[in-house]
């Protein structure tokens, strides 16, 4: 499954588009690993990953300092499952989530 993410930072208008196969989990944070440009101090190096469960699309959080869905606190160790246009939030950053194809 194809996933796409238009990641806005809270300070700017611009908007990022990335794609991604959702083969195995993709985990974005400040780490020189993620795919995603995550940055500033409240955000783990391992701050969150999409993961693929059957169709169901799930965001896990890592973090020290919160990751929601749609407004909702998820919770270090737990995950949510997301659909089309829901949005996820860090610290500093918005991102809409789409499926591709």
């Amino acid at each position: 499954m194809q996933i796409q993410l238009t990641v806005q930072m809270a300070e700017e208008s611009g908007a990022e588009l990335y794609q991604f196969n959702l083969e195995r989990p993709i985990v974005l944070g400040r780490g020189p690993e993620s795919p995603v440009p995550l940055d500033g101090t409240p955000i783990s190096r391992e701050h969150l990953a999409f993961e693929l469960e059957g169709s169901v699309v799930y965001v896990r959080d890592f973090s020290s300092n919160g990751t929601w869905v749609n407004g909702e606190l998820i919770g270090r160790g737990n995950r949510r499952s997301v659909a089309e246009h829901d949005e996820i939030s860090v610290p500093g950053y918005s991102m809409t989530f789409r499926v591709v194809g």
